[in-house]
């Protein structure tokens, strides 16, 4: 589902990031409201939605910790792993893995892949 939310005409950096904040918080309060319908995964029976029924991608989580109170909604949430994929050691190891292939003659990537898990 992609998200549309108002923004200032021309908004860009951080008023367009405040907007963006501004648009989840109100689509997850209307969810936590009732306001969509959802299929019951137990029964399978059609009702109102409410606080779980949302899962929020990765993408959008930057988002969603600016939008914990942006003029006065409270939402409550948590963050599933607390790293950013790029800041992941094995994407590390990885990415320096490929740099050394990519140029062998890169002596701080082959330095970096050799003492990565690839080659223990």
């Amino acid at each position: 589902m992609a998200l549309r939310f108002p923004a200032p005409p021309n908004a860009g950096g951080q008023e367009l990031l405040d907007a963006e904040a501004a648009g989840l918080a109100a689509f997850l309060a209307g969810i936590a409201r009732g306001a969509e319908p959802v299929r019951d995964p137990v029964t399978g029976a059609a009702r109102p939605s409410r606080a779980g029924d949302v899962l929020v991608s990765h993408a959008a989580s930057p988002a969603c910790r600016r939008s914990r109170r942006p003029r006065g909604a409270s939402l409550r949430f948590t963050v599933e792993g607390g790293k950013s994929f790029f800041d992941r050691q094995e994407v590390h190891e990885t990415l320096a893995v490929l740099r050394a292939v990519d140029d062998p003659s890169d002596r701080i990537a082959l330095v970096a892949a050799l003492r990565s898990s690839f080659f223990g």
